[in-house]
């Protein structure tokens, strides 16, 4: 029975909303603005693709569509931090030049996207056409995620004090628990797989990052420094 994809696409997605839950209720968690400014917009796009993938392969209501839990928890909670961010004025235009470029191509995946979809409303293009742009938007937009994280990744390395391992690991879990579902639903060899692994690693690497050892080593560099230059 745990190992029916559908109970374990429920699994993942409650372990989604326990980590957002855990991270909100952090009060020494200062979320990144630009990560989770491009990874609520990023994410938004890609639960329309996966779910106009699903759609028309007619799965929407079996197993499949399952899997689209996590990441429409995903996107309700990435759009709440990010508004959290906006709240506190910290919500602005990615300043790296690397960030700018990441959210800048979901930005153009998403206008091509929509011209694909005026282009057969308007049967300028076969049906077979626009699912294979489609397939190759989504594919895109996976790949946007590692630079989405970029900003992320680089400020926990640098100071891992703004953030805690605990719901990032959660977060992992509930993506590899994701993986098997969607392995056990879809198979390995299928563009849906790429969400739950990619998120898996890069959520498990800001977890790795913050971890508390991390935490109190960068913390006595920085006493060390300070009081180096007192003198």
């Amino acid at each position: 029975m745990i190992l029916d994809p559908t109970v374990l696409a429920i699994i993942s997605g409650a372990l989604m909303v326990l980590g957002y839950r855990i991270y909100m209720k952090i009060q020494e968690i200062e979320p990144n603005p630009a990560t989770w400014f491009m990874f609520s917009y990023g994410t938004f796009f890609l639960f329309v693709l996966e779910l106009d993938t699903i759609v028309e392969s007619g799965n929407l209501w079996t197993g499949e569509g399952m899997l689209l839990l996590l990441p429409l928890f995903c996107t309700i909670g990435g759009i709440t931090i990010a508004l959290r961010c906006w709240s506190r004025g910290k919500l602005r235009w990615p300043e790296h030049a690397a960030d700018r470029a990441a959210f800048s191509a979901d930005l153009l995946l998403t206008v091509l996207y929509l011209a694909a979809w005026g282009a057969l409303f308007f049967n300028y293009v076969t049906p077979e056409f626009r699912d294979l742009t489609t397939l190759i938007f989504l594919i895109g937009s996976n790949a946007t995620a590692l630079t989405s994280f970029a900003p992320l990744l680089r400020a926990t390395k640098e100071d891992p004090s703004d953030e805690r391992a605990f719901p990032w690991m959660v977060w992992a879990l509930s993506y590899a628990v994701l993986g098997v579902a969607t392995y056990l639903e879809a198979g390995f060899w299928t563009v849906l797989m790429i969400y739950p692994v990619l998120n898996t690693i890069l959520h498990a690497s800001v977890g790795i990052l913050a971890l508390p050892h991390r935490r109190k080593r960068k913390a006595n560099e920085r006493e060390m420094r300070e009081a180096y230059e007192l003198f």
